[in-house]
Protein backbone atom coordinates (compact mmCIF):
# COMPACT_ATOMS: atom_id res chain seq x y z
CA UNK A 1 0.00 0.00 0.00
CA UNK A 2 0.91 3.91 -0.65
CA UNK A 3 -0.16 6.88 0.26
CA UNK A 4 0.41 10.67 -0.10
CA UNK A 5 1.17 12.15 -3.25
CA UNK A 6 0.66 15.39 -5.27
CA UNK A 7 0.00 13.15 -8.04
CA UNK A 8 -2.77 11.36 -6.22
CA UNK A 9 -3.93 8.13 -8.53
CA UNK A 10 -0.54 7.93 -10.97
CA UNK A 11 1.19 6.90 -7.94
CA UNK A 12 -1.60 4.85 -5.76
CA UNK A 13 -3.56 3.26 -8.75
CA UNK A 14 -6.80 3.72 -7.34
CA UNK A 15 -8.52 4.57 -10.33
CA UNK A 16 -9.66 7.72 -8.46
CA UNK A 17 -9.41 11.51 -9.42
CA UNK A 18 -6.24 12.99 -9.48
CA UNK A 19 -6.27 14.24 -6.04
CA UNK A 20 -3.91 13.93 -3.23
CA UNK A 21 -4.11 11.10 -0.94
CA UNK A 22 -3.95 10.79 2.96
CA UNK A 23 -4.73 7.39 3.48
CA UNK A 24 -2.58 4.16 2.30
CA UNK A 25 -4.14 2.89 -0.88
CA UNK A 26 -3.97 -0.86 -2.12
CA UNK A 27 -1.87 -0.57 -5.59
CA UNK A 28 -3.71 -2.77 -7.99
CA UNK A 29 -2.55 -4.94 -10.49
CA UNK A 30 1.13 -5.83 -8.78
CA UNK A 31 2.02 -8.54 -6.99
CA UNK A 32 2.71 -8.33 -2.90
CA UNK A 33 5.92 -6.85 -2.59
CA UNK A 34 8.81 -7.24 -0.44
CA UNK A 35 10.55 -4.22 -0.77
CA UNK A 36 9.20 -0.43 -1.93
CA UNK A 37 11.43 2.54 -3.18
CA UNK A 38 10.30 6.11 -4.40
CA UNK A 39 11.31 8.40 -6.82
CA UNK A 40 9.33 11.96 -7.83
CA UNK A 41 6.06 11.08 -9.04
CA UNK A 42 6.89 7.48 -9.22
CA UNK A 43 7.16 4.27 -6.89
CA UNK A 44 8.76 1.17 -7.53
CA UNK A 45 7.99 -2.27 -5.87
CA UNK A 46 10.12 -5.50 -6.10
CA UNK A 47 8.31 -8.67 -5.59
CA UNK A 48 9.37 -12.25 -4.28
CA UNK A 49 9.52 -13.60 -7.58
CA UNK A 50 12.57 -10.85 -8.13
CA UNK A 51 10.59 -9.33 -10.98
CA UNK A 52 10.10 -5.54 -10.40
CA UNK A 53 6.98 -3.25 -10.60
CA UNK A 54 6.50 1.05 -11.11
CA UNK A 55 3.95 2.79 -11.49
CA UNK A 56 3.11 6.71 -11.86
CA UNK A 57 4.90 9.17 -13.92
CA UNK A 58 7.62 7.88 -16.73
CA UNK A 59 8.67 11.77 -18.12
CA UNK A 60 12.42 9.80 -18.16
CA UNK A 61 11.35 6.45 -18.48
CA UNK A 62 11.54 5.67 -14.73
CA UNK A 63 8.58 2.64 -14.97
CA UNK A 64 11.67 0.82 -17.09
CA UNK A 65 8.45 -0.42 -19.29
CA UNK A 66 10.94 -0.22 -22.55
CA UNK A 67 8.80 2.97 -23.57
CA UNK A 68 8.33 6.27 -22.81
CA UNK A 69 4.82 6.55 -23.72
CA UNK A 70 2.35 3.70 -21.76
CA UNK A 71 0.93 2.01 -24.45
CA UNK A 72 -2.25 1.99 -22.72
CA UNK A 73 -2.79 5.56 -22.21
CA UNK A 74 -0.43 7.09 -24.74
CA UNK A 75 0.47 9.18 -21.85
CA UNK A 76 3.87 8.93 -19.99
CA UNK A 77 2.47 8.12 -17.09
CA UNK A 78 0.74 5.01 -15.84
CA UNK A 79 -2.58 4.54 -12.96
CA UNK A 80 -1.73 1.16 -12.11
CA UNK A 81 1.01 -0.83 -11.81
CA UNK A 82 3.59 -2.09 -14.79
CA UNK A 83 6.23 -4.92 -14.83
CA UNK A 84 9.65 -3.49 -15.57
CA UNK A 85 11.03 -5.42 -18.97
CA UNK A 86 14.38 -7.46 -19.36
CA UNK A 87 14.56 -8.22 -15.18
CA UNK A 88 13.39 -11.51 -12.98
CA UNK A 89 16.43 -11.84 -10.69
CA UNK A 90 16.10 -8.44 -8.34
CA UNK A 91 17.39 -8.55 -4.60
CA UNK A 92 16.90 -5.01 -4.02
CA UNK A 93 15.39 -2.20 -5.36
CA UNK A 94 16.49 1.73 -4.86
CA UNK A 95 14.92 5.19 -6.46
CA UNK A 96 16.77 8.42 -6.82
CA UNK A 97 14.49 11.42 -8.36
CA UNK A 98 14.39 10.20 -11.73
CA UNK A 99 15.39 6.94 -11.42
CA UNK A 100 15.41 3.78 -9.61
CA UNK A 101 18.41 0.83 -9.66
CA UNK A 102 18.27 -3.31 -8.87
CA UNK A 103 20.53 -5.55 -7.45
CA UNK A 104 20.58 -8.50 -9.26
CA UNK A 105 21.26 -12.02 -7.50
CA UNK A 106 24.35 -11.91 -9.56
CA UNK A 107 25.65 -9.02 -7.85
CA UNK A 108 25.74 -6.81 -11.00
CA UNK A 109 23.19 -3.90 -10.74
CA UNK A 110 20.91 -2.42 -13.29
CA UNK A 111 19.78 0.86 -13.49
CA UNK A 112 16.96 3.15 -15.97
CA UNK A 113 15.37 6.55 -15.93
CA UNK A 114 16.73 9.85 -15.98
CA UNK A 115 20.75 9.54 -17.47
CA UNK A 116 21.30 13.05 -16.84
CA UNK A 117 24.62 13.68 -15.09
CA UNK A 118 25.30 10.09 -15.64
CA UNK A 119 23.58 8.85 -12.42
CA UNK A 120 22.38 5.48 -14.34
CA UNK A 121 26.07 4.60 -14.40
CA UNK A 122 26.31 2.67 -17.46
CA UNK A 123 29.01 4.97 -19.69
CA UNK A 124 26.24 7.04 -20.94
CA UNK A 125 24.39 10.02 -20.30
CA UNK A 126 21.26 9.26 -21.79
CA UNK A 127 18.01 8.36 -20.52
CA UNK A 128 17.49 4.62 -20.38
CA UNK A 129 13.58 3.07 -21.01
CA UNK A 130 14.58 -0.27 -19.51
CA UNK A 131 17.08 -1.67 -17.24
CA UNK A 132 20.45 -0.92 -17.83
CA UNK A 133 23.44 -2.51 -16.59
CA UNK A 134 26.23 -0.75 -14.34
CA UNK A 135 29.17 -0.48 -16.40
CA UNK A 136 32.33 -2.44 -13.79
CA UNK A 137 30.49 -3.98 -10.93
CA UNK A 138 29.38 -7.68 -10.39
CA UNK A 139 29.67 -8.25 -7.33
CA UNK A 140 27.36 -5.88 -5.43
CA UNK A 141 26.22 -6.44 -2.42
CA UNK A 142 24.30 -3.48 -1.69
CA UNK A 143 22.61 -0.39 -3.71
CA UNK A 144 21.40 3.19 -3.37
CA UNK A 145 20.20 5.94 -5.14
CA UNK A 146 20.46 9.40 -4.12
CA UNK A 147 18.61 12.21 -5.67
CA UNK A 148 20.75 12.33 -8.92
CA UNK A 149 23.75 9.54 -7.87
CA UNK A 150 23.99 6.06 -7.16
CA UNK A 151 25.97 4.30 -4.34
CA UNK A 152 27.25 0.36 -4.32
CA UNK A 153 28.78 -1.34 -1.74
CA UNK A 154 30.87 -4.05 -3.23
CA UNK A 155 31.83 -7.44 -2.05
CA UNK A 156 35.27 -6.50 -0.70
CA UNK A 157 33.40 -3.58 0.96
CA UNK A 158 34.88 -0.83 -1.12
CA UNK A 159 31.85 1.94 -2.00
CA UNK A 160 31.92 2.87 -5.73
CA UNK A 161 29.18 6.07 -6.38
CA UNK A 162 28.63 7.29 -10.21
CA UNK A 163 26.63 10.47 -11.37
CA UNK A 164 26.34 13.98 -10.14
CA UNK A 165 29.08 15.46 -8.02
CA UNK A 166 28.61 18.54 -7.80
CA UNK A 167 28.32 18.72 -4.32
CA UNK A 168 31.45 16.07 -3.62
CA UNK A 169 28.41 13.46 -3.31
CA UNK A 170 30.62 10.82 -5.21
CA UNK A 171 33.64 10.84 -2.77
CA UNK A 172 35.99 10.82 -5.34
CA UNK A 173 37.95 14.18 -3.96
CA UNK A 174 36.88 16.15 -6.81
CA UNK A 175 33.48 17.44 -8.08
CA UNK A 176 33.65 16.15 -11.32
CA UNK A 177 30.51 14.06 -12.97
CA UNK A 178 31.00 10.56 -13.86
CA UNK A 179 28.84 8.17 -15.91
CA UNK A 180 30.81 4.81 -14.81
CA UNK A 181 31.59 3.54 -11.11
CA UNK A 182 34.58 4.98 -9.25
CA UNK A 183 36.06 4.22 -6.09
CA UNK A 184 35.30 5.89 -3.15
CA UNK A 185 38.44 7.36 -0.96
CA UNK A 186 39.11 6.64 2.54
CA UNK A 187 36.57 3.98 2.74
CA UNK A 188 36.72 0.60 3.46
CA UNK A 189 35.64 -2.71 5.13
CA UNK A 190 31.77 -0.86 4.61
CA UNK A 191 28.48 -3.11 4.49
CA UNK A 192 25.32 -0.33 4.11
CA UNK A 193 25.94 3.23 2.29
CA UNK A 194 22.87 6.28 2.32
CA UNK A 195 22.67 8.57 -0.19
CA UNK A 196 21.14 12.52 -0.04
CA UNK A 197 20.94 15.32 -2.21
CA UNK A 198 24.38 16.18 -2.32
CA UNK A 199 25.89 13.64 0.42
CA UNK A 200 26.58 10.59 1.43
CA UNK A 201 27.43 8.07 4.28
CA UNK A 202 29.02 4.27 4.85
CA UNK A 203 28.65 2.52 7.66
CA UNK A 204 31.57 0.10 8.13
CA UNK A 205 31.56 -3.17 9.89
CA UNK A 206 32.95 -2.08 13.07
CA UNK A 207 30.15 0.48 13.03
CA UNK A 208 32.46 3.37 12.19
CA UNK A 209 30.10 6.36 9.86
CA UNK A 210 31.77 7.79 7.34
CA UNK A 211 29.90 10.61 5.40
CA UNK A 212 31.26 13.17 2.37
CA UNK A 213 29.70 16.09 0.30
CA UNK A 214 28.15 18.90 1.05
CA UNK A 215 27.87 20.11 4.74
CA UNK A 216 26.19 23.23 4.51
CA UNK A 217 24.21 22.07 7.06
CA UNK A 218 26.40 20.29 9.55
CA UNK A 219 24.89 16.88 7.88
CA UNK A 220 28.13 15.46 7.83
CA UNK A 221 28.48 14.74 11.34
CA UNK A 222 31.53 16.33 12.21
CA UNK A 223 30.51 18.67 14.89
CA UNK A 224 30.15 21.80 13.43
CA UNK A 225 28.40 24.12 10.18
CA UNK A 226 30.50 25.71 7.85
CA UNK A 227 27.85 27.44 4.89
CA UNK A 228 29.05 25.98 1.51
CA UNK A 229 31.74 23.26 2.73
CA UNK A 230 32.41 20.98 0.29
CA UNK A 231 34.01 17.79 1.71
CA UNK A 232 35.35 15.95 -1.06
CA UNK A 233 37.09 12.53 0.71
CA UNK A 234 35.26 10.68 3.51
CA UNK A 235 35.74 11.73 7.25
CA UNK A 236 34.33 9.79 10.25
CA UNK A 237 31.20 11.29 11.75
CA UNK A 238 31.72 12.37 15.65
CA UNK A 239 31.30 10.12 18.14
CA UNK A 240 30.65 7.19 15.47
CA UNK A 241 34.19 5.55 16.32
CA UNK A 242 33.60 2.11 18.11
Amino acid sequence: AVFGSSFGDTLTGDGGAKTPNPTPTLIKDAPAAVAVASGTGFNCGLAKDGTAWCIGSNSTGQLGIGTLMVPDTGMMESHKALKVVDLNDGVAITAGAWHSCVLRKTGHIVCWGMGHLGRLGNGSYANAFKPSQVALIDDAVFVEAGESSTCAVRKDGSVWCWGDNGGGQLGLGNQFNTNAPAKVLNVADAVRVACGKQHACALLRNGEVRCWGNNGNGQLGLGYVKQNEVVLTAKTVLGSLP
